[in-house]
């Protein structure tokens, strides 16, 4: 299983954010940077995947109920809240 660890800290902002979620998870060019294309890619992925969150307290609120939906939507995602 890969293991991913983000930094809550640099999803505060949404724009900022998803620039910094493309990055870390390698999402593919024709990313969308909001959030219906975020819940799409998460949902897409097909193999195990354990995204830790860090400092997920100062994390964008619609961001982190994405993570959340997303989740419970794809038995491959696994994401840790880390405080």
């Amino acid at each position: 299983m890969e293991t991913v660890i983000l930094d809550g800290k640099k999803l505060e902002n949404a724009p900022e954010g998803h620039k910094y979620l493309k990055e870390m998870l390698g999402f593919p060019e024709y990313y969308g940077e909001n959030l219906d294309a975020l819940y799409d890619v998460l949902t897409e992925i097909g193999e195990d995947v354990e995204i830790q969150i860090h400092s997920s307290f100062q994390m964008n609120q619609g961001m982190r109920c994405v993570f959340e939906d997303a989740a419970r939507e794809n038995t491959f995602l696994n994401v840790v809240w880390r405080d």
